[in-house]
């Protein structure tokens, strides 16, 4: 619906400054779509009706920031005109300086301001005469704009003067607070360097700019690098530090990159308690610098497209973002359950004694997953036929399914080039890999040697992974889930090991594969050494200041992103800048969709083969990956360091959309045991597994409630909720000692988690927020007023779990008890009541995810359903820890023997059958 203009605003006071009490009043005419608008005003959103439109504007209020609209901003493009659009407005912009520090400025660019919902506004910055690189729409979704502004939004924001110097300003409308001001910034947008910065409020507190190995939140003097790459965390130095010295002395900057993962989006929480959030849709490379007061993008290419997302709770934020990206995936039940997979099996037998040894310990086990030890020369869809035979396989898969159990296997994207090897031959028929700037196929090197890469841009790579996928299933191996490792993707020579190949060529048609390489041992050369960084002096560089640079050179942009922490160049372990994909895009542009667009495309292939919800765990992420994957936070050295750091890094991917995430347990070497270590070592550490699991499997349900509501859709009716752990802050965001707080956590609003992570401690200081709080174990109050910090004993066999009593009658209804007082323990560990459980659910009418497939239910109502396919599911994946607590614990048998008999009366003659999850009419194959 096309809008009716805006009316001409004229001041009503032409002697006062903005800052002074300026009035703006509305007067007719009204101006024609394309008229300039009137000079510097604050606009607080647009009144639509049937025929009429009035721009509503306020009385401008100081707040410390902007002082000066004119004198001191350092942008170099002044707003030429002003242009009124559907949704807010568009500024012409124009270069006041063709030359910026790293190349000359694009001379014209268009600025537009969008209200697109009353908690999210829109501000896009680009080129009108040049197409730029943007991230498609294919590989993360664009809003829909609304068709009339709304009407009631929570920001207003001011803007330049025609004349003046660009600069735009968000405020919040409930208390005049600057949420994003680039006044008296400097702005550049050269071809390969943009650059626009946000003053920052003394009282700041930002989380996010991931995905980095640091505090959850970001302290100031920090350097956050963007740029996917396949690095491990550094063993013992979590924060790279870069001195830059002087004659007069050293200043410290504070540079973090663990950039298996990119995302630009953070959360700004003020002392007011309201926070908002800002999301940078760009993808290329990128340095974010946090000063004292200033908050500065440093970006390589794209355009500058921000989503500001007014809250004003943490959690509605984070909701509101997710509305952006895409909500999160919802996982299968059980994949929530405990998992194992190392490195290092040489055999299926060493698979299936550590199977045998977690069910000889009585510890839980949901799943088994495969390294890359079971891959024919570490082949993609294949498997070594010594120690890994296909019958051996699939006879050990189908032992772990008839338990109930789950098969994950390791799924790398390059393919190794090898003649006769079908997943090579039938990609170099599809034509779907990245080739090089010529127009051959790239090569490059990783496990299995010389390799190519599936280009997952492009539309006809779909088939062809999900044949691939499928086949493999199929014929060897009937797994679960997959994981999606070096998707970055990684590359294990920073140089062109070989000329690139035509798509009709093969292996043996290069005679010296190796012939471009000087290197003595005639082997491609690895530049990195395990770490993750160059040793070479020629791969790392520093940014060259250029006025007059128009040149567009991908392998070496103007300025260095500090890359690896040393600005290392761009193709360090990586697909060169200049290779090429679908459509001519360049690995240059997109190399931080790659592992994200892999992401999408194997989970609808996986979905498809199933026909059930997926599970997939993918190395690299990009916003939006948590539609379509899980994620852990990269490889580690299992030292109490990076256990610590393994909370901010879950916390941080709530905040990006990627609820289901966990740190690398274990690692590859490590200082800690029962904390990281396989359970089932030592007879003490398993039986601390077998009590911490206990607990962990009885809020299972709770677990998998507050990933539904993570997942589904906002609704008018429900409380916003985006996360499944949170921060402390989350739930009390006015109280400000929480803001630092990342040593403990939430599961949800109402179980509170404080570890130990400092080795030989046998006591933890946990802060407790205001209200009541129990012991998990006890039920004793620990807090009965809260707001203070307590040092609580904390043996090694034990883990303070604490409940929230302001929160107890919602937790009992999402982990489906009853109340402290009701619950049923087992050996004093606490095991929700089916019972209890069923009752609540079809009282309230409340259902969480639809499992499987439902017939020959005619005449019975659909809440029943939708109950009876949930608490099936419940049971089935549960059966086996109620088979232990039987066994063990013959207390509970009552509980599981009411269960049994509770469905009886619910199913009449229905049946589950545990072979293809679905409820049928009874027979031999069923279940009763």
């Amino acid at each position: 619906m096309a809008s009716t203009p805006i009316t001409e605003l004229t001041n009503t006071n032409n002697n006062a400054s903005l800052l002074e009490g300026e009035h703006w009043t509305a007067m007719r005419p009204a101006l024609d779509e394309t008229s300039a608008m009137p000079k510097g005003k604050r606009c607080i959103g647009i009144d639509e009706c049937e025929h009429e439109c009035k721009c509503r504007c306020l009385k401008a209020t100081s707040d410390g920031i902007h002082r000066n609209r004119q004198s001191d901003s350092g942008s170099t493009y002044t707003v030429s005109s002003i242009t009124s659009t559907t949704l807010g407005i568009k500024l012409a912009l124009s270069s006041i300086a063709s030359e910026s520090e790293f190349g000359r400025n694009i001379p014209s660019l268009v600025a537009e301001f969008s209200f697109e919902t009353n908690d999210r506004f829109h501000v896009k910055i680009y080129d009108p005469n040049n197409a730029r690189w943007e991230v498609p729409a294919s590989a993360s979704p664009i809003p829909t704009p609304p068709s009339c502004p709304p009407v009631n939004p929570q920001y207003e924001y001011e803007y330049a003067n025609i004349g003046e110097p660009f600069f735009f300003t968000i405020i919040r409308r409930s208390n005049s607070e600057v949420v994003f001001s680039t006044l008296g910034t400097k702005m550049q947008f050269a071809e390969q360097y943009l650059e626009l910065s946000t003053i920052l409020p003394t009282n700041y507190n930002i989380y996010g700019l991931g995905e980095h190995i640091r505090s959850f939140r970001v302290p100031p003097h920090t350097l956050l690098t963007l740029w996917n790459l396949d690095i491990a965390t550094p063993s013992h130095v979590n924060l790279l530090v870069v001195y830059r010295g002087t004659s007069f002395g050293v200043s410290i900057l504070l540079s973090s990159q663990l950039s298996d993962g990119s995302h630009p989006f953070y959360l700004d929480l003020r002392p007011s308690g309201d926070a908002h959030g800002v999301f940078l849709r760009n993808c290329n490379g990128m340095d974010v610098k946090i000063d004292t007061n200033l908050l500065t993008y440093k970006i390589i290419g794209g355009i500058l497209d921000f989503y500001f997302m007014l809250g004003p709770e943490p959690e509605a934020v984070v909701q509101q973002y997710h509305e952006i990206i895409g909500r999160p995936h919802m996982p299968p039940y059980w994949s929530l359950g405990w998992h194992q997979g190392r490195y290092g099996f040489q055999n299926i037998k060493d698979v299936e004694g550590v199977t045998k040894r977690y069910s000889e310990n009585q510890i839980p086990l949901e799943a088994v997953w495969s390294d890359i030890d079971h891959m024919d020369d570490y082949k993609n869809f294949t498997l070594e036929y010594n120690n890994y035979s296909a019958p051996e396989v699939q006879n050990f898969v189908e032992h772990l399914h008839r338990r109930g159990m789950r098969y994950v296997v390791i799924l790398d994207p390059a393919i190794k080039i090898e003649h006769g090897y079908e997943p090579y031959d039938d990609g170099l028929k599809q034509g779907i890999y990245i080739k090089d700037k010529n127009g051959k196929i790239y090569v490059g090197r990783v496990w299995p040697g010389l390799s190519v890469y599936p280009d997952f841009l492009n539309p006809a790579t779909f088939p062809y992974w999900q044949k691939q996928i499928a086949k493999f299933r199929t014929k060897l191996v009937d797994f679960d889930g997959l994981w999606l490792d070096m998707n970055e993707p990684s590359n294990f020579t920073n140089r062109i090991c070989i000329d690139g190949i035509d798509d009709g060529d093969h292996p043996d048609s290069i005679h010296n594969p190796y012939e471009h390489v000087q290197d003595s041992s005639g082997n491609c050369p690895i530049t990195n050494p395990p770490n993750g960084l160059p040793q070479d002096g020629d791969m790392l560089r520093e940014s060259t200041p250029d006025p007059d640079r128009t040149e567009f050179t991908p392998d070496n942009p103007p300025y260095a992103i500090n890359n690896a922490g040393c600005k290392a160049a761009l193709s360090t372990k990586a697909v060169v800048m200049t290779a090429v994909h679908h459509g001519g895009i360049l690995e240059y542009n997109c190399k931080n969709l790659y592992g994200h667009v892999q992401g999408m495309v194997t989970q609808k292939a996986l979905e498809n083969i199933t026909g059930k919800r997926t599970f997939i765990l993918s190395r690299s992420t990009w916003p939006g990956s948590g539609a379509y994957v899980a994620h852990w936070t990269g490889d580690n050295h299992a030292t109490f360091d990076d256990m610590y750091y393994s909370i901010p890094g879950m916390l941080s991917f709530q905040l990006f959309g990627i609820p289901h995430v966990g740190s690398d347990v274990f690692g590859f070497d490590g200082e800690c045991c029962s904390e990281w270590m396989e359970p089932y070592v030592w007879s003490s550490v398993a039986a601390i597994a077998r009590k911490v699991l206990a607990i962990r499997y009885s809020i299972l349900p709770y677990y998998y409630t507050l990933f539904y509501k993570a997942h589904r859709p906002i609704s008018p009716g429900n409380a916003p909720a985006a996360t499944v752990v949170r921060p402390l802050f989350f739930e009390f965001p006015t109280d400000p000692k929480t803001y630092d707080i990342d040593q403990q956590f939430l599961i949800g609003s109402g179980l509170l988690i404080s570890p130990v992570l400092k080795q030989g401690a046998t006591s933890v200081s946990a802060y407790f927020p205001a209200g009541k709080w129990y012991d998990w174990y006890s039920h004793e109050v620990v807090s009965s007023a809260g707001g203070e910090t307590k040092e609580l004993p904390t043996p090694r066999s034990h883990i303070q779990f604490l409940l929230s009593g302001s929160q107890l009658g919602k937790l009992a209804r999402d982990v489906q008890i009853r109340g402290v007082a009701s619950v049923t323990f087992i050996s004093q560990y606490m095991l929700p009541n089916p019972v209890a459980a069923a009752a609540s659910l079809i009282s309230k009418g409340e259902v969480t995810v639809r499992f499987g497939k439902l017939t020959n239910l005619h005449g019975v109502p659909p809440i029943f359903k939708s109950f009876m396919a949930e608490l099936l599911e419940f049971f089935v994946f549960q059966r086996r820890v109620l088979e232990y607590l039987i066994r063990y614990h013959p207390t509970v048998k009552h509980v599981v023997l009411q269960l049994l008999q509770f469905l009886y009366q619910l199913l009449f003659r229905v049946r589950f059958c545990g072979h293809c999850n679905s409820l049928e009419g009874g027979g031999s194959h069923c279940i009763p």
